[in-house]
């Protein structure tokens, strides 16, 4: 049988089950807090943190990814190795700002998706392109349009003759462009 208990006894025990839920409940947010702090670092696998001075970049899913004010922007190289690649440019990112931005890949389609990943967002308009003429049913530019022309090489170097920006290398080459146009280098 069941003892009866008094109103006094009853809210002290009704009392110490809530100090007990409390007590609880702030041990949980704290420990939650903690864990959040010391195992969301990017010391993970996922993420790898570059010195200060490479602009805070994080390697994440295969490319850098930078972030300047609130756009990110994310590269297949690392700043360094693009650095090393010879730019003789003049355009800026104001000559791609609202306006139509065209590239002629040679068909290759990370040219094509890494351009248009960083530069895409400012260009009123971004198209695949011929230089000149091609056998493609692509429109034909030259170099009275914004036009990037990419031609697979094995020897880096970005130059500009014109409306046209010319990158002759590999992805390194693409890579520079990009952290030329955007400010990074």
């Amino acid at each position: 049988m069941k003892k009866i208990r008094s109103q006094e006894e009853t809210d002290r025990k009704n009392r110490i089950n809530r100090m007990i839920i409390g007590i609880l409940l702030i041990f949980l947010m704290l420990a939650s807090t903690l864990g959040y702090a010391f195992f969301s670092s990017s010391g993970s696998s996922d993420a790898e943190e570059v010195e200060p001075e490479d602009l805070n970049g994080q390697f994440v899913n295969g490319r850098w990814i930078y972030q300047i004010e609130e756009q990110q922007f994310g590269f297949l190289n690392f700043i360094g190795l693009a650095e090393r690649v010879p730019l003789t440019i003049e355009s800026d990112l104001n000559t791609y700002y609202k306006n139509p931005l065209y590239v002629d890949s040679q068909g290759n389609p990370e040219v094509l998706e890494e351009i248009r990943l960083n530069l895409g967002r400012y260009s009123s308009r971004f198209q695949e392109a011929c230089y000149d003429s091609c056998e493609s049913d692509l429109p034909e530019k030259g170099c009275d349009s914004n036009l990037i022309v990419y031609r697979n090489s094995s020897e880096n170097r970005v130059y500009q003759q014109e409306g046209c920006i010319f990158i002759d290398g590999d992805m390194v080459a693409v890579d520079a462009f990009l952290y030329k146009i955007l400010g990074f280098i």
